[in-house]
């Protein structure tokens, strides 16, 4: 299901040289010149994974564990395609659907509702989500008021939420940040 072959992603510690950074490594894309710069790290920048090797069969499960920083939230974010590496190819089979849940839930969300939370959610997919919802709910052990402000949810009744509106969509993969 997942390929990562070679995978290496950098990042820039410094805003302003990173917009300058990506400015230059567009136009030398656009360009068509090598990428053999984007090899060497520049001022300010760190690997946050280099060289990284690994395959997922279907039916398997695979677990990053690390220090903080370690690049298992970046691996995640490759797979998902939210980055784009610097080198090497994540290939993952076409038309998988794919879920993410991360720990943390977004500002904005934490006023709404359960209810508005999954509508904002699912206002394009056509799903039974009442249905789902208490199906997942009960899954994920979380028992909520469907008209209870999100903010007032302790963090892990928020995490749960998130896996729960992952597990709604019933992916062919799902990727937990920190479950």
């Amino acid at each position: 299901l997942i390929k990562v072959e070679h995978v290496s992603k950098k990042f820039c510690r410094d805003l302003k040289a990173s917009l300058w950074y990506g400015m230059k490594d567009l136009s030398s894309e656009l360009l068509g010149k090598k990428k053999e710069e984007q090899q060497q790290l520049r001022d300010k920048e760190f690997w946050a994974v280099k060289d990284i090797n690994f395959e997922v069969k279907r039916g398997e499960c695979l677990g990053l564990i690390g220090r903080n920083g370690a690049g298992k939230s970046t691996i995640l974010k490759l797979i998902a395609k939210k980055l784009k590496p610097t080198s090497g190819s994540v290939n993952v089979v076409p038309k998988l659907s794919i879920a993410t849940a991360h720990q943390v839930m977004p500002h904005e969300d934490r006023d709404l509702t359960v209810s508005e939370f999954f509508q904002k959610c699912f206002t394009e997919k056509k799903y039974d989500l009442d249905r789902r919802i208490n199906d997942v709910f009960e899954i994920v052990n979380l028992h909520a008021d469907h008209d209870k402000v999100i903010k007032t949810f302790s963090g892990g009744q928020q995490a749960r939420l998130l896996l729960a509106a992952a597990l709604i969509q019933e992916p062919d993969l799902l990727l937990l940040d920190e479950p």
